[in-house]
């Protein structure tokens, strides 16, 4: 875990930070929420593996837990351990984003998927799950919808990585301001295909006549 000044400047954004008494979180990463039977009612893990005890939740209050969610976790560590957990912390703030699913898919399947503009800004390929930092024009966000696309009969970009199509869907929104979002998909389907290689070689259009490559290394 890192603790970074990028960090501490989006909890403050995110209204996290209280500058009276200096109660702030001392790190922030991506989780995958698992439900259990403990007193919290969940859990996190992180994408190194390790797993994470919400054991000081006082900060957040009430949450609504869902068995596979992915979040942007802000936390501090406690000294007192849990047995069972690699990490007990008091928990300042917890950012659902969006989870999508990943698909692999025919050609004619994925000529019909919808595939509207979008702009890649970080990418992060880890223990199973690719997640990004994405932006797009936008009115109502829950009118989008992404999904990843392995492509069945793909003629591969490059020897070492999976291609991989990102899909946007933004429904009959209409464009508005930017929206800069994080995006995750699990990668179940695809594990077994990515074994041996470097990462992923993500195609994605960023407008109307354009489309890139990304190549994102698994780390």
């Amino acid at each position: 875990m890192k603790k970074t000044l990028l960090s501490l400047l989006l909890l403050c954004t995110l209204g996290a930070c209280n500058d009276n008494d200096g109660d702030y979180a001392e790190y922030m990463d991506f989780v995958t929420v698992e439900t259990d039977a403990t007193a919290a009612g969940y859990h996190f893990r992180m994408d190194d593996g390790k797993s994470l005890y919400p054991g000081d939740i006082t900060r957040v209050g009430a949450y609504d837990a869902v068995q596979g969610q992915r979040a942007l976790l802000y936390f501090s560590l406690l000294a007192e351990r849990v047995e069972g957990f690699d990490y007990n912390a008091a928990i300042y703030a917890i950012h659902d984003i969006y989870t999508g699913t990943t698909r692999l898919i025919d050609d004619d399947e994925l000529a019909a998927l919808p595939d509207d503009p979008m702009l890649v800004f970080e990418s992060r390929l880890r223990n199973g799950y690719l997640t990004l930092r994405v932006a797009y024009p936008v009115v109502d966000n829950s009118k989008h919808n992404f999904q990843l696309a392995i492509p069945r009969s793909a003629v591969p970009t490059a020897p070492d990585y999976l291609d991989a199509e990102l899909r946007h869907d933004a429904g009959d929104d209409t464009p508005g301001d930017p929206a800069y979002c994080y995006i995750s998909f699990p990668l179940d389907e695809a594990l077994p295909l990515l074994e041996g290689r470097q990462g992923i070689s993500l195609r994605i259009r960023i407008s109307d006549d354009e489309v890139r490559i990304l190549r994102i290394d698994a780390r």
